[in-house]
Order: C-alpha cells, then sequence, then structure tokens
C-alpha cells in the first residue's frame, strides 16, 4: 500500500476539490477496508488478542474509508493516499514479528539464534521499523492533520462539506495520537530487548 501511494504522489502534489474519486484512489481505498476488516476479524475470532486503541484505529479507519467512498469526496481520498504513505513501516514489523516468533518456538536454542544470521535480520528490521515508524508516523501524521485543518477544512466548507471535514480531520488526529503511542511502545520494547539480550551475553 505504502508503494501504491508513493506511485500516487508523484503526480499528486496539491489540494484540489475533485467532485469524484479517482479510479486509482478508489481501488486503493477499497483495498484498505478489506484489510483492515480482514484484520480485525482476524485478531477478535483467531488470536483473540485485541486492545481498546487497536479497535479506535480500526473503526475509526473504516468510518473514514466508508465515508469517503459513500460521499465519492475527492478531498478525503487525497488525504487517505497521505496516510497511506504511513505503510511503509508495515513490512519491516511484519518481519521482525515473525522472526522474534520462531525464536520462541519450543526447542529453539537462544544461543544459537544471537549467533545465526536470522538475528542480524531480525535487528535490521527492527531498526528499520523504528525508523520508519518515526519519519512516516510520528512526523509526517501531525503534518496530515495540520494541513487538513487549515488547508483542506477551507475547501471542504467552501464546498459544503463542513461536517465531513470535521469528521475527517478529527479521525486524521486520533490517527496521530495512536501513532505517538504505538512508537512509544515500540522504544518500550525494544529498550526491554536489548536489556535482555545485554543479561544473556553476561549470564552465558
Amino acid at each position: 500500500m505504502s508503494c501504491l501511494a508513493f506511485s500516487y504522489w508523484k503526480e499528486n502534489t496539491a489540494v484540489e476539490w475533485k467532485k469524484d474519486i479517482e479510479p486509482f484512489e478508489y481501488m486503493c481505498i477499497s483495498f484498505m477496508i478489506g484489510y483492515i476488516l480482514y484484520d480485525l476479524v482476524v485478531c477478535l475470532f483467531v488470536e483473540s488478542e485485541i486492545t481498546a486503541l487497536f479497535l479506535i484505529h480500526h473503526l475509526s479507519g473504516i468510518t473514514s474509508h466508508l465515508l469517503v467512498l459513500m460521499r465519492m469526496d475527492g478531498l478525503g481520498a487525497f488525504y487517505s493516499m497521505a496516510v497511506y504513505i504511513a505503510e511503509g513501516s508495515t513490512p519491516f514489523y511484519h518481519v521482525a514479528w515473525m522472526l522474534n516468533e520462531l525464536r520462541c518456538l519450543p526447542g529453539k536454542d537462544g544461543t544459537a539464534w544471537q549467533k545465526g544470521p536470522a538475528d542480524f535480520v531480525f535487528k535490521f528490521c527492527s531498526l528499520m521499523l523504528m525508523l520508519c515508524f518515526f519519519v512516516f508516523r510520528v512526523l509526517l501524521s501531525p503534518y496530515i492533520v495540520y494541513h487538513a485543518a487549515t488547508v483542506g477544512m477551507p475547501a471542504w466548507t467552501a464546498n459544503h462539506s463542513y461536517e465531513f471535514g470535521v469528521v475527517h480531520t478529527a479521525i486524521l488526529g486520533i490517527f496521530s495520537l495512536i501513532n505517538m503511542y504505538w512508537f512509544k511502545c515500540l522504544i518500550s520494547a525494544a529498550l526491554a530487548s536489548f536489556a535482555g539480550d545485554d543479561e544473556k551475553q553476561k549470564a552465558a
């Protein structure tokens, strides 16, 4: 999704009111709705692991995307495509999560893991995750909210869509706050992981 967003921004650099959503935007938003619903179902009924923030994040995202499609709101689609840039951190998260899960399998030798190439990949992906998360979510998200509030809202208001603009901007703000909290959790987990590695090395 991040690659699709970057390809989109090669051609779209300015806010402009559009009567209809472009086919490419419609495809990306529809795909994201499907992914959010899939992720919600998996976490609710398969993994049984869900938090209040997770629910707020996913339900807000579904609401925002459905409103954009129902209203065929070009400006809403514009900001949705900006949010998708944040998905640049997601591949690193999934690889790091997968490797961490494999490390925890029964019979897996911790020392062998630390000396193997998988540990290098795990640490590299963890580092890239924090870097991309910081740039694409912690830094970019507040700017998107600011841009929507100062540039997008006048456009929505001029086109008799003030209420939609308020809702969409508020959801962007919610996403920004959640991303900041999640980044704090990432930093805490990374520090705890490195501290645990140091203790293992001292014990060995």
